[in-house]
């Protein structure tokens, strides 16, 4: 018998009764199933958007600080990095860091309000309404990586981004009609900028020490570029400067290395001074046909320069405008130059033969020095102020003065009777000279670098009739009552004994005296000239007479000041380690010139100063110590330093120059717990030094693979270790620095870790 029955609005027909109440059953229970599932999958959706929302609101970024920032401006920062500056008008002018406290009548120095949180920002917005960026606006925010300027700015003011060490790339909208001086100051990682179409003026070092910056697009308006404003642009390769720019002001471009060539717009009419100063790659430049000067320092260290044609309207060479353009082969200098400064031509190796016009009234002291190639200066007939002989020597019209002999000066030669002065650095440079012979008539033999890098030179001799100057037996120039030495031989060798009864040794007399072994002091010396035995590399003692007042020696060998304490000389000779001795005050300039063979180099606690050029060509250390004593350190200090790589200072920041760390590529490791080394242009001395700070009493910190030490990790540190492991390369930094793994040698494992990290596989 069939049964119908109804269930959940469904109609069901059975014949077994006990069956159909299973299949009803099963059915009502399946139904049940589905409702609980739809409340419990509706359960869970609410469970999820709940625990979404508490996870957007974890995330939502929260307030770290907030304040004003002009007077209708207001600024915010997030935990994100995000600092937004909103409303309408002009941002407020701030003030740099300083590290010496103003005097008390001076208003203390004001940072922008997010100052102090300059390492956590990372974007700034600002917000249209605003008007101008301000003096100082984010200096030191060395995180900031992106930046979004609104077409409302029309002003960016000086110093606005100085030290945004990580700003890569900007884009300053047209709106912008006026960029003040510095804007980028040391923005070392900045690649490209996109400047307003209606700018007119690229301001002074708008870009100074834009290491990164490799191109840059100059609006047609511009027709000035400032003073600097590509100066240290190291990685600087192209650059087209529109027709309409009238003016390059002094050292616009000094320092961008990786120029090659260059275009001066024709309408350009005054090339001021150093526009091109240490372009080392620049090869070629075209200068434009009215100009009437070459600027001092123009091409100052251009050492790839091989050629230049001066425009015939010239008439002017300023000081140093082609020194140390070591590859100038040829040069021609117009007719109608009438004045040619000092140095104008010093170093110019390559340099064969020159021709002074009849036009030239003025030559400037050194204008040829140097120039090792020159085998004849030539003076063009008709010239009324000078002359010269047949072996190329050059002199004032009536040969009283000697100025020049050409750096291809060989064997011997005899100044002319009649010459009465030898001007400073006349025979500098004349590596193949073996003697000079000086007659009575001079009477003026100039002492500064007259005979520098004369390596050949074997003596000195001056006719006994000479009134003011004499030689002793082995060629070393005194004056004529043998009170002062003047200047020894470059070939002197062996052991000198300077004769009690000079009371003064004059600057570099024994300079680069490569074979003299030692020399004695005697009593009577009281006064002794910068780097008086500098360069002598095999000269291992100087001895001072134990009773001279003024000087004394160390057991080293090494020459000393008494009273305020110097060290005014180290023998050359020296080798492995040297400890400067207790309460020394100062280290002299060229104190350790051309010490190569010392490794180790070790500066008590009472020296504050350290001067000019001290450790230069040190080649043999790799790492110096700066007591906390120091204040000063000079220009220079370490140049040509080449295998130093790490500087530990242990107090506060000395006063460092701008070329303090010349030619070093190093870390500078400074103490965190002093703020007076809060202002970074410090920290740029040299613009290679990659400054990290450090926990007095504990380890230095180093980056694990940063085998060349210059602060990041890059296919440099890759090569170096490759040709470590292959025997190559020797470093022992890459020993330290490359073990990557901590096994305690640097093996294939530890370049395909270090090869993980660049490529970013690893972190």
């Amino acid at each position: 018998m069939q049964r119908t029955w109804e269930s959940a609005g469904k109609s069901f027909v059975g014949e077994d009764l006990q069956a159909d109440e299973h299949v009803r059953c099963a059915y009502e229970r399946s139904i049940k199933m589905k409702k609980t599932s739809k409340k419990m999958i509706a359960m869970l959706v609410c469970l999820v958007l709940i625990i979404g929302a508490m996870a957007v609101s974890a995330l939502a970024a929260e307030t770290v600080a907030r304040g004003e920032c002009g007077d209708a401006l207001t600024w915010v920062l997030t935990d994100d990095g995000v600092l937004t500056i909103s409303g309408e008008g002009e941002m407020g002018n701030y003030d740099a860091p300083s590290v010496i406290a103003p005097p008390a009548f001076l208003p203390k120095p004001v940072q922008a309000p997010w100052y102090e949180y300059r390492t956590q920002i990372k974007t700034v917005v600002i917000e249209n309404g605003v008007t101008t960026i301000g003096t100082n606006a984010f200096y030191g925010c060395s995180e900031l990586t992106d930046i979004t300027i609104p077409n409302s700015v029309t002003e960016i003011k000086r110093y606005a981004f100085e030290y945004c060490t990580s700003l890569v790339d900007i884009t300053i909208p047209n709106s912008v009609t006026e960029l003040d001086i510095s804007v980028f100051l040391y923005c070392e990682k900045l690649e490209s900028v996109t400047l307003p179409n209606g700018l007119t003026e690229l301001p002074a070092q708008i870009f100074y020490g834009c290491t990164s910056l490799k191109n840059v697009t100059i609006p047609e308006n511009v027709t000035v570029i400032g003073s600097g404003a590509f100066w240290y642009c190291s990685g600087l390769n192209d650059v087209t400067i529109p027709a309409n720019v009238t003016v390059i002001e002094s050292y616009a471009f000094a320092e961008c290395t990786s120029l090659t060539s260059f275009v001066i717009p024709e309408n350009v009419a005054t090339v001021e001074d150093g526009i091109f100063q240490n372009c080392a790659s620049l090869i070629s430049v075209t200068l434009p046909d009215d100009l009437t000067e070459i600027g001092s320092y123009l091409f100052s260290g251009c050492a790839s320069l091989t050629g230049v044609t001066i425009p015939e309207t010239v008439t002017n060479i300023q000081s140093m405008a082609f020194e140390g353009c070591s590859s100038l082969e040829s040069i021609v200098i117009p007719a109608g130059v009438t004045e040619i400064g000092i140095y104008a031509f010093e170093g110019c190796a390559s340099l064969t033969e020159i021709t002074i016009p009849a036009a030239v009234k003025s030559i400037g002291a050194e204008a040829f020095s140097n120039c090792y190639g020159l085998t004849k200066i030539t003076v063009a007939e008709g010239n009324e102020n000078y002359c010269s002989d047949e072996k190329g020597v050059l002199f004032n019209k009536d040969k009283t003065i000697l100025i020049q002999a050409p750096g291809g000066l060989t064997g011997s030669y005899v100044i002319p009777n009649g010459v009465t002065n030898v001007e400073n650095g006349a025979f500098a440079g004349c590596a193949s000279l073996a003697e000079i012979i000086v007659p009575a008539s001079v009477t003026a033999l100039n002492s500064f670098n007259t005979f520098g890098s004369c390596t050949s030179l074997e003596r000195i001799i001056v006719y006994g009739d000479n009134p003011n100057y004499m030689n002793d037996e082995s060629g070393v120039l005194y004056n004529k009552d043998k009170t002062a030495l003047i200047e020894a031989p470059r070939k002197l060798k062996g052991s000198y004994v300077i004769p009690e009864g000079v009371n003064r040794i004059y600057n570099c007399a024994f300079e680069n005296c490569d074979a003299l072994t030692d020399v004695t002091i005697p009593a009577s010396v009281t006064s002794i000239d910068y780097s008086a035995f500098g360069g002598c590399e095999n000269l291992t003692a100087i001895k001072v007479h134990e009773d001279n007042p003024n000087y004394s020696n160390d057991e080293s060998g090494a020459l000393y000041r008494k009273g305020i304490i110097s060290l005014e000389q180290v023998p050359g000779g020296l080798s492995g380690s040297y400890t400067v001795l207790d309460g020394t005050d100062s280290i002299s300039l060229f104190a350790f010139l051309d010490c190569d063979k010392l490794t180790e180099i070790n500066l008590p606690d009472s020296i504050t100063y350290i001067g000019d050029h001290a450790f230069k060509g040190c080649t043999g250390i790799t790492e110096i110590t700066i007591p906390g004593s120091v204040e000063i350190i000079e220009d220079y200090a370490f140049m040509n330093c080449k295998n130093l790589k790490t500087i530990k200072f242990l107090g506060d920041a000395p006063s460092i120059n701008d070329y303090t760390f010349e030619t070093v590529t190093a870390i500078g490791y400074y103490p965190d717990n002093t703020d007076t080394w809060q202002r970074e242009l410090e920290l740029n001395a040299g613009k290679n030094i990659t400054w990290i700070p450090y926990t007095p009493g504990e380890d230095l910190p180093y980056i694990k693979g940063d085998v060349s030490l210059d602060g990041e990790i890059s296919n440099s540190d890759l090569v170096m270790m490759a040709r470590y492991i292959v025997g190559a390369e020797t470093d022992e930094n890459i020993k330290t620095y490359g073990d990557m793994d901590e096994d305690g040698k640097v093996t294939n494992s530890d370049l395909v870790a270090l090869a993980r990290i660049i490529v970013g596989i690893v972190d």
